[in-house]
Formats: C-alpha cells, sequence, structure tokens
C-alpha cells in the first residue's frame, strides 16, 4: 500500500510539473508578445509575463521573470517554483520566450 500511495504522489507532482512548466512558458510567451509589439518596451513585456505568472497561482510559486532586448530581438525568461507535494523538494521550471520585434517598413 505505502508503494501505491508513492506511485499516486508522484503522478500528481507529475502533473504540478507539466501544469507549471506550461504556465511559465505561456507567461514567457505573452511577454515577449507584448514587448516585440510596434509600441512595446521590455519593460511592458516583463509586466506582462509576471501577471500572467502571478495568476497562475495555483501552480507557480514566486515567479521571477527577466528580460533582454537588442534592437531586432526581445528575450524574456520566466523562472518559477513549482509547488511541491514531496517533502525537502523544491522543483523549479524556467521558459523562455525570444521573437523579432516588429517593424513598420515603407
Amino acid at each position: 500500500m505505502p508503494v501505491v500511495l508513492a506511485l499516486m504522489f508522484l503522478g500528481v507532482q507529475a502533473a504540478l510539473l507539466y501544469m507549471g512548466r506550461t504556465a511559465a512558458h505561456a507567461a514567457a510567451e505573452q511577454g515577449v508578445q507584448v514587448a516585440a509589439g510596434e509600441r512595446g518596451t521590455l519593460d511592458g513585456g516583463i509586466a506582462a509575463a509576471q501577471g500572467l505568472a502571478d495568476a497562475s497561482a495555483m501552480a507557480l510559486d514566486r515567479a521571477a521573470v527577466t528580460g533582454s532586448q537588442t534592437p531586432r530581438t526581445v528575450t524574456i525568461t520566466v523562472s518559477v517554483r513549482v509547488n511541491s507535494l514531496m517533502p525537502g523538494w523544491d522543483p523549479h521550471v524556467t521558459a523562455t520566450a525570444a521573437m523579432d520585434r516588429e517593424a513598420v517598413s515603407g
């Protein structure tokens, strides 16, 4: 019976990690889309990513969002701690998204 219980907790923990990875990736994508827009800014992209990561509080804890930009590319990285069912284990997930900046030609 303890083995079955441990496998059940392991399955739920795997689901939490997947959900955390998906939420972190969605936040990074949202942030990079905002920042890479024609009138977008890096600060606006970081704020958008942080807002989405904070809204995903069920799966994520302590989200940290960073970003960088070049004249052509914007990159947003979201690092989060995923809630853990296992005592003493502190899993972290990092997702990065990059996109070329929109430019108006003509």
